[in-house]
């Protein structure tokens, strides 16, 4: 609040510099009053346009109830995918050691890919991650009102009303 006084102070002197004749810092006084109580009404404003913005508890559940949904289905996804693969490669190992038991070079065909390097598994983690970070936002969501929006000073409690034909 310092901050403001002092540029209210600054701006003021600039505006009356050229009335000053001897004013003393007291006559400042209604106009750094009128300035504060603007600035704590548009601070007021805009704490109510947040709070508008801020969803409902029922918004708010039911998009938690579907984030827990898709990070369930997302790593179901993740671990059949990975219980595939991993069964691909077991496979692969147990028909290069029976080659190889019976005297042949190995197991015919090209080797499966490594874990670590399947597209499948890549984007399967991927997503999950996404999933993820989309449930934490759900949990916790920030308001953000719309850049349209507007706030009365006066009464920061009211709001517009759309006209008859859709005015604002």
């Amino acid at each position: 609040m310092e901050d403001v006084v002092d540029h209210a102070l600054s701006v003021e002197a600039d505006g009356t510099a050229a009335h000053d004749d001897g004013e003393d810092a007291c006559d400042n006084w209604p106009r750094l009053s009128r300035l504060c109580d603007r600035l704590a009404r548009a601070h007021l404003a805009r704490d109510r346009l947040h709070e508008r913005a801020m969803p409902s508890p029922t918004e708010i559940r039911i998009k938690v109830e579907a984030a827990e949904r898709m990070v369930a289905r997302a790593e179901k996804r993740l671990a059949a995918e990975t219980e595939a693969h991993q069964e691909k490669l077991n496979k692969y190992e147990l028909r290069a050691r029976e080659d190889r038991a019976a005297g042949r070079r190995g197991a015919n065909g090209r080797p499966p890919v490594p874990m670590e390097h399947k597209t499948v598994l890549v984007r399967q983690r991927t997503r999950l991650v996404k999933m993820r970070a989309w449930l934490e936002r759900a949990r916790t969501p920030r308001p953000a009102p719309s850049p349209e929006s507007r706030a009365c000073l006066s009464d920061p409690d009211s709001r517009l009303i759309p006209g008859k034909r859709g005015g604002g």
